[in-house]
């Protein structure tokens, strides 16, 4: 389908620039002239009136994360695509998001891919992930860094991967870890996108140059697993991490949630845990439309359960 996107940042620009609403809702023709079916082409518009400052506060973006990141956008249409991309993170994350699903750009000046090297160039996005270090601490481009700190003696340790087709557009991960050794740390977070490892595994890694220190391998099983669960906004949870929480709470897991944007939840199973009850509960949620799920780190119990 093809998304109209209709913002202001405030009641006030609303009223003062009714132009600007208007040529928005307008691009409704854009999309058409594009060749998209009108029966196709959806306004977003709950964000009219609402701050860009705070993302949870605007939950038309938030559904537009969301449709983008299941794939059911081909092509997002808006006003200073360009210019919006150089905005804030969040907007970037979003452009990264229709590089991968393959969702094109468009506003009355041209239509972008986002895949495409001029066209990123055009967006003002990055194209290789780049490590900067700002006052001690490591800031890297193209890495989904969103987790935590649990102490303030806790380290970063940085995960490298390959990106999935259609998902978040990361290639690293940064997880809070406990020192335990000179090049070796107990992993304090639930990973968000890295597989394989889980909370409490004890891993090695190595110091680079600028000091960023990147996982080697894992050394120490914890027994625990991981699970990760993206509520569907049509579903009977919406889009509440909170109600997704509260679904798993009496099997009483530890958990994190990626951002208010996107309600991805990522729990921590412990290995004394009901395994075939909390598989029964995925397996019910999917089927009835709740969310879907995937198993980020399992252990041999987890598969026979």
């Amino acid at each position: 389908m093809a998304v109209v996107y209709v913002r202001q940042s405030s009641r006030q620009q609303v009223l003062e620039h009714r132009e600007s609403t208007r040529l928005q809702y307008a691009l409704v023709e854009r999309a058409a002239g594009l060749g998209w079916a009108r029966s196709r082409i959806v306004v977003i518009d709950e964000d009219l009136g609402r701050s860009a400052a705070v993302a949870g506060t605007r939950p038309g973006f938030a559904r537009l994360v969301t449709e983008v990141t299941m794939g059911r956008v081909g092509i997002v249409v808006g006003i200073e695509m360009s210019r919006l991309a150089r905005t804030g993170r969040d907007w970037h994350q979003l452009l990264e998001l229709c590089s991968l699903s393959g969702a094109l750009l468009a506003d009355p000046d041209g239509v972008y891919d986002p895949g495409y090297y001029n066209d990123r160039l055009l967006l003002g996005l990055s194209n290789r992930p780049t490590t900067t270090i700002i006052g001690g601490a490591e800031m890297i481009q193209g890495a989904a860094d969103t987790h935590r700190q649990y102490r303030d003696d806790d380290i970063k340790i940085w995960f490298r991967f390959v990106p999935r087709q259609g998902w978040l557009p990361y290639d690293t991960e940064g997880l809070w870890a406990t020192q335990v050794g000179d090049d070796l740390g107990r992993i304090r977070n639930i990973p968000f996108l890295q597989d394989g490892v889980a909370q409490d595994d004890i891993v090695r890694f190595e110091t680079d140059a600028q000091g960023v220190r990147w996982s080697r391998e894992r050394i120490e099983a914890s027994g625990n697993c991981v699970i990760r669960v993206l509520p569907i906004p049509a579903g009977r949870l919406g889009r509440s991490a909170e109600a997704v929480h509260a679904e798993f709470s009496l099997f009483d897991l530890g958990g994190e949630t990626f951002s208010s944007d996107l309600p991805l939840v990522a729990f921590s199973v412990p290995s004394d845990a009901d395994f075939a009850a909390i598989k029964a509960l995925l397996e019910r949620g999917r089927r009835e439309g709740w969310w879907h799920f995937e198993v980020g780190a399992a252990t041999e119990r987890w598969r026979n359960a």
